[in-house]
């Protein structure tokens, strides 16, 4: 996810030379607050798409509401 590590780790390689233990993965993220929430935004909206298609592909909430409102309409619900 982080592609300065990832670059890092190129050059180093390239050179011959071994990756520091001391070089830290994903640091762009700890030093801008602006990518993190870029990120963060961008994970959200991934999870949010993903519920949705889940919900449409299975209809639950469409056989719910259908069954809340033949309920309703034969006034078979009470208020307990």
């Amino acid at each position: 996810m982080d592609p300065v590590h990832a670059e890092k780790v190129q050059e180093y390689t390239g050179l011959g030379s071994p990756v520091p233990v001391t070089m830290k993965k994903k640091s762009i993220l700890r030093l801008s607050s602006v990518l993190a929430e870029l990120m963060l935004f961008s994970c959200r909206k991934e999870n949010h798409h993903i519920g949705l298609v889940v919900l449409n592909a299975w209809g639950s909430v469409v056989y719910t509401w259908r069954l809340y409102n033949a309920l309703k309409n034969e006034k078979l619900l009470s208020r307990t």
